[in-house]
């Protein structure tokens, strides 16, 4: 199957009755609408895997390149903090936000023009600029924090999924430790992504987070 905005795009079977997955041997793109009309013509080597996974609904795109791989090395980062996951995948959006990426439903042209595409154009930004095109969350639950940061109405049933979430991730029982302190973490204390440096001037944002959520959480006693 080919798509015509993407004519490089093949969709194979592993076996039948088994998962479909996607090779683009060049995904390219000519974008002018990001990032104040910066204009990135450029290209990745991806695979996409039909299969949802803990921390998502969505397929899994794999950058087969190595590119990506290659920014964190030259930069000293970590593959989280170009938004991959552990498995290799990269991340898109936080759940919370994927049905509001894709308000028509799932297809794979918005799929494509609403995240792929845009996901791609930032680590190319980064490259060349060595920051981000536009204001973004942080990786994994960390940015699963912010995300929580900026909603405005919370309800018991809504702070307990969000909780449910959070415990899938490795670093829960650190969030744990600083939901359940009697006082509440100030931005001078070490923020907890593990660089070193204080939450004002690491990670504020989830700082408010957790001081909201911990709110949240005596206000409709709930046990973690």
């Amino acid at each position: 199957m080919k798509l015509v905005l993407f004519p490089l795009l093949n969709v194979h079977n592993l076996r039948p009755g088994g998962r479909f997955f996607s090779r683009l041997r060049r995904l390219n793109w000519r974008q002018s609408h990001y990032a104040e009309g910066i204009r990135i013509q450029d290209g990745y080597q991806i695979k996409i895997e039909y299969k949802a996974s803990e921390f998502s609904d969505l397929p899994q795109v794999f950058e087969t390149g190595s590119r990506i791989a290659k920014i964190a090395q030259n930069r000293n980062l970590k593959p989280e903090d170009l938004h991959i996951n552990p498995s290799g995948a990269v991340c898109l959006c936080i759940k919370p936000e994927e049905t509001g990426n894709l308000p028509a439903g799932f297809n794979i042209a918005d799929f494509f023009n609403n995240l792929v595409v845009p996901f791609f154009y930032a680590q190319s930004y980064f490259e060349q600029y060595n920051s981000w095109p536009w204001g973004q969350y942080s990786h994994g639950d960390l940015g699963f924090i912010e995300w929580y940061l900026q909603q405005k109405e919370a309800t018991s049933q809504s702070v307990v999924i969000f909780l449910e979430r959070l415990k899938k991730y490795n670093s829960w029982q650190n969030l744990k430790q600083l939901l359940e302190l009697k006082h509440n973490v100030k931005g001078h204390h070490l923020c907890i992504c593990g660089k070193g440096e204080k939450f004002r001037k690491c990670h504020s944002g989830v700082l408010k987070g957790v001081w909201k959520l911990k709110k949240d959480i005596k206000r409709f006693n709930i046990e973690l």
